[in-house]
């Protein structure tokens, strides 16, 4: 779960799908997946207010509890990944939360999907909304237009 985290905030959307794809193959819990990611989301947000305030790097690193080589990662992250695509991406793990819960309707791997490729393609994209589903069909919040390809995770992951 871990390494779908660091997939997720180096931009690796390849990897985080791969990932995601190995983790609902062994049956790994949504719930766990979505509270790692949205912790990484809180901790990138941290990182980038205290960056934005002004306050030295060792500081902020150490108010969001990121210790050691992962320093390096989430420092970049933090630069690269604009405040609105983190609080978009809070909002979609609350989305994530409500299905698992049973609350709202929708495919909750679709979702976890969704919530890291948005993150982990924010270089590539422009902060463009990601059309990507399992099915191919995008989200109705999607901005999908005819230069965006519609991308399913059974074609980027070959099981």
């Amino acid at each position: 779960v871990f390494q779908l985290s660091e997939a997720m905030i180096s931009t690796n959307a390849a990897r985080y799908t791969r990932i995601l794809a190995g983790l609902q193959g062994e049956g790994t819990a949504p719930l766990l997946i979505l509270s790692t990611l949205a912790e990484q989301i809180r901790q990138l947000i941290l990182v980038r207010k205290g960056l934005e305030q002004g306050q030295p790097p060792a500081q902020v690193m150490q108010a969001a509890r990121i210790w050691g080589d992962r320093q390096k990662t989430v420092m970049t992250a933090a630069k690269h990944i604009s405040f609105q695509s983190l609080m978009q991406g809070l909002v979609c793990a609350a989305k994530i939360d409500s299905i698992i819960k049973g609350v709202a309707q929708g495919d909750v791997w679709d979702e976890l999907l969704q919530l890291g490729i948005r993150l982990a393609d924010t270089r590539m994209r422009n902060h463009q909304p990601s059309a990507i589903s399992h099915s191919g069909i995008p989200h109705s919040n999607s901005s999908a237009s005819s230069d965006h390809s519609i991308v399913t995770l059974s074609s980027l992951v070959k099981f």
